[in-house]
Formats: C-alpha cells, structure tokens, sequence
C-alpha cells in the first residue's frame, strides 16, 4: 500500500485566528521590550538579555517552554518568570505548587511591602518562613523545600530584585 495523496482542510477563519494570535504575541513582546528600555535609549540593545529572555518566555511561550528528550521520553520544563509587580502571574504560579488560597491571600495583604536593602520584605520572609502552613496536598507531593525555593524565586521576580 502507497499513499499517493493526502490534504487537509483548513478553514479561513483558523487562519485569521492563528494570524491575530501572532500578532498579539508579538505586539505584547514588543510594547514589554519598550516599557524595559531606559528613558536616554537611543536602541534596544541596551535592554539586558535576561529580560529579553523573560519577555520571549512569557509573551511568546505564555511561561511554559516543552524540551523533548527523545521520542521515548518527554519531559516538561516550566521555566516560571514573575514580571515585576504581576501578582497574578505570581499567585497563579504560587496555586500550581500548591498554595492554598489562605496562603495567596495571606501574601496579597503583604504585596505593597518595599523590599529591604538586602533583599525580601520582613513580611515577605515571615511569609516564606510559615509557607509550609499554606501547602494544599499538591505541594506536599511537590515537597516543602522546593515549593519554598520556587516561591523564593518568584518573589523576588515579583519585587524586581536580582539575587
């Protein structure tokens, strides 16, 4: 048996839709690049590579980013960028590991908090500190010490320190 044809239809409005998508993606990397640029900018050259790379995961990839190793395996890498001040990417995050919506809520009553000199917050660590308190059953599966090491992560992303 030899397949001598084969096609498939593809209606018009799937192609405005995968065409408006691009767009969409695209204009938001772009109006992101610029909100990042300095204000004597003359190019975007001078906008650093990691955010760059952090605008390309979250505008292009929407933060999940897929590597297959080979046919057998795949595995699933979620490379997680927090943009600075989104506390809806960073509770919707904080949820995938397991926070509960205690502990979402416990750290939007402490968001507005300025970091210190030397890094997080005094709540923001308390918060850390008691995160174990917020672990739905998710989280427990995930493990403490990574779903904290994350969480550490992703505040610092959110309160634009670069530790």
């Amino acid at each position: 048996m030899v397949l001598n044809r084969a096609w498939q239809s593809i209606p018009g409005s799937v192609i405005v839709a995968l065409l408006e998508q691009v767009r969409t993606r695209v204009l938001r990397f772009a109006l992101d690049i610029k909100d990042n640029l300095p204000s004597d900018a003359t190019t975007a050259t001078s906008v650093p590579a990691s955010v760059v790379e952090r605008s390309v995961v979250n505008n292009i990839f929407h933060g999940d980013v897929l590597i297959a190793s080979n046919i057998e395996y795949t595995n699933q890498i979620t490379n997680q960028n927090i943009s600075v001040g989104d506390f809806a990417s960073l509770s919707k995050a904080l949820e995938q590991i397991g926070i509960n919506a205690e502990g979402i809520k416990a750290l939007s009553d402490i968001r507005t908090e300025q970091p210190s000199s030397s890094g997080l917050g005094e709540k923001a660590k308390g918060w850390l500190a008691d995160m174990s308190n917020y672990l739905g059953k998710e989280g427990v599966k995930l493990g403490a010490e990574v779903a904290k090491r994350a969480a550490m992560k992703w505040l610092t992303q959110f309160y634009g320190l670069d530790i």
